[in-house]
């Protein structure tokens, strides 16, 4: 990749190292994870200009909100993106910008592995898209999952690209907002009003929890608990069903997994902040310690994997989620659970101003069918 890549930096940075900053945001608006070291040689090659200066110490810190200049210039490999026919579902188009409605098993980009029959090579046959992240991944401002289905914005302007960008580094939860459908094994806390950084072991799915931290890497502690219900908790049991409106906030760091470098995980003090905000809406019990839950999930950060790993660090991971569930199933729960071939997750809502034409735009997506399959045949079938 070599373009210039312009970006404004918010509060939160204020007080921060350069290096650390262009880090977390370029993470954001590139979706690729760029190395500090490549960050810290492109500021000492006199490639960052911040507020139009060249600066060349990667420890400069922040001391008010900043626009920033990069060029960043890597060896990557890259791929001829051929346009083909590949039918999509288009929520909203303007001049700027694209709303598409993915299905599940598309592929965002071509990347090792998948050459072609991606997104891109669907969007490129029939537009003209931005190309701030390089040729291999045009338009591309956010990604979502192969098995993640739902709403996700393209970029068909370079300018579109930059503005939606710095929505999603600076204005998530204000400005713009993005909510997931999750179907997750076990009952999710929402006896507090924030999950602080605490490890907890995914073996045992989590039937209301509390936790304790360990701070030794890998020591994972869980102490279960009955559930109390705060009285601004409403619920009802219709067939053991239990509706619940709580929200409840996971804030954690997360990094690359030591072990599995496909995997993410949370940490005391390493990584990149990641913020989810979540509700119960429904649980379904198949016993008295075994359940399936339906969770809205609103991202606050944009992590890579970010509501699979806080679901699976609060004790209750995505159903189907062979990467952050590789637990046996127990025989409790039933075949088309136990079986289900994705991460039950589904982009749902996606709001934002409009930073071109400042109109309010949101923007809806039906559960698909397997995933609506799954929780009429729980909701059938629990006890």
């Amino acid at each position: 990749m070599s373009d210039l890549i312009k970006v404004t930096t918010s509060n939160e940075h204020i007080g921060k190292r350069l290096d650390v900053v262009l880090t977390d945001i370029l993470h954001v608006v590139t979706g690729k994870n760029i190395s500090r070291t490549t960050i810290q040689n492109s500021i000492r090659s006199g490639n960052v200009l911040l507020d139009n200066v060249i600066v060349l110490n990667p420890n400069t810190k922040l001391k008010k909100i900043s626009n920033i200049q990069i060029n960043i210039v890597e060896n990557t490999k890259t791929y001829e993106i051929i346009g083909e026919d590949i039918q999509l579902d288009i929520v909203y188009e303007d001049n700027y910008i694209l709303v598409i409605n993915k299905p599940v098993g598309l592929v965002c980009h071509p990347a090792p592995g998948h050459k072609s029959g991606t997104l891109v090579n669907a969007l490129v046959n029939k537009f003209k898209l931005s190309n701030i992240n390089g040729n291999t991944r045009p338009g591309i401002i956010h990604r979502l999952d192969k098995d993640t289905s739902g709403l996700m914005i393209v970029a068909k302007t370079n300018e579109a690209h930059m503005a939606f960008s710095n929505l999603f580094a600076n204005h998530k939860g204000t400005l713009i907002k993005r909510k997931y459908i999750a179907v997750v094994f076990g009952v999710p806390p929402t006896n507090n009003t924030r999950i602080p950084q605490t490890i907890i072991t995914p073996n045992k799915f989590c039937m209301s929890q509390s936790v304790t931290p360990n701070r030794e890497f890998g020591m994972q502690q869980n102490i279960t608990q009955k559930l109390n219900m705060p009285q601004s908790v409403s619920h009802h049991k219709m067939n053991n069903v239990i509706s619940q409106n709580k929200q409840v906030e996971i804030r954690t760091y997360i990094t690359r997994h030591p072990k599995n470098r496909q995997m993410f995980t949370t940490s005391d003090t390493n990584g990149k902040l990641a913020i989810t905000l979540y509700n119960v809406q429904k649980s379904f019990h198949f016993s008295s310690t075994k359940a399936i839950s339906v969770v809205e999930c609103e991202l606050l950060t944009g992590r890579t994997h970010q509501i699979r790993v806080h679901m699976k660090y609060i004790g209750c991971p995505l159903v189907g989620d062979k990467l952050y569930c590789k637990t046996k199933i127990e025989t409790v729960y039933p075949d088309y659970i136990r079986q289900f071939p994705r991460q039950a997750l589904h982009s749902s809502t996606l709001s934002f101003v409009h930073p071109f034409t400042k109109e309010n735009l949101n923007f809806t997506s039906p559960l698909p069918g397997d995933i609506n399959e799954i929780i009429l045949n729980i909701t059938n079938n629990s006890s």
